[in-house]
């Protein structure tokens, strides 16, 4: 997500959840996924679950990073998560939802109040996730299955930014402990899949090579759950 204005604030790119959070083109714990976004599936019932946990939204945070595709700048940022649940069936999770609030994206890495201020709103403006046509993103369980480690999990789910929906596959990491359960995942996701066109070499193929934008956004979640 880079605004078109200063040079320093070209080097930029969102993290949207959307969540967001939001291909899963994803990796859990830096094990990348090759997999593509594909067709959304249906999401797992939650009635099947002997337990359903709630998202403790202020425990919880989700981070974003992004680049300039040619370039080594990074740019951080936060998105709030607005709400979820996960269901549990014998101590395993089988199916949830989460929602995340597209109108609290933030910048971490820009001191500058004023640059600051001029990303934040051109990441939340139509250029990018148009958040207040589109406030907020979606994910839902379509699938889980175990992982290869302790903990971990092969989760497929429905991914919803600015009203289109994918399919996206990875891993995560959902651990019960006293009070619920603490879920962590690091995803990385093609923005172009989603109608976030804005910089993409993929679209518009004469960019200069200092203003193009790389498709792929990284976000990272950790969700703190409650019986």
């Amino acid at each position: 997500m880079y605004p078109n204005i200063t040079t320093p604030l070209r080097k930029i790119i969102s993290a949207g959840v959307i969540a967001s959070l939001i291909a899963f083109t994803a990796y859990c714990g830096g094990e990348q996924s090759s997999q593509s976004a594909a067709p959304a599936g249906q999401a797992a019932d939650i009635g099947q679950a002997d337990a359903v946990y709630s998202a403790d939204a202020g425990a919880s945070s989700i981070t974003w990073k992004g680049s300039k595709l040619y370039e080594s700048d990074i740019h951080t940022g936060t998105i709030a998560l607005e709400s979820g649940k996960l269901g549990f069936k014998d101590g395993a999770p089988v199916a949830g939802s989460f929602t995340i609030d597209m109108t609290s994206i933030q910048n971490t890495d820009i001191e500058n109040a004023e640059y600051n201020a001029k990303l934040v709103g051109h990441l939340k403006n139509e250029d990018f996730f148009d958040v207040e046509k589109f406030p907020t993103a979606k994910f839902e369980i379509v699938s889980v299955s175990p992982g290869s480690a302790a903990n971990e999990y092969n989760i497929t789910g429905n991914l919803t930014i600015k009203s289109i929906t994918k399919s996206i596959s990875g891993t995560a990491t959902i651990a019960n402990n006293a009070d619920g359960a603490e879920a962590n995942a690091k995803l990385i996701f093609d923005r172009t899949q989603f109608n976030v066109q804005y910089g993409s070499e993929s679209t518009f193929a004469d960019l200069a090579k200092d203003k193009v934008i790389d498709d792929k956004i990284e976000i990272a979640m950790k969700i703190a759950l409650a019986k």
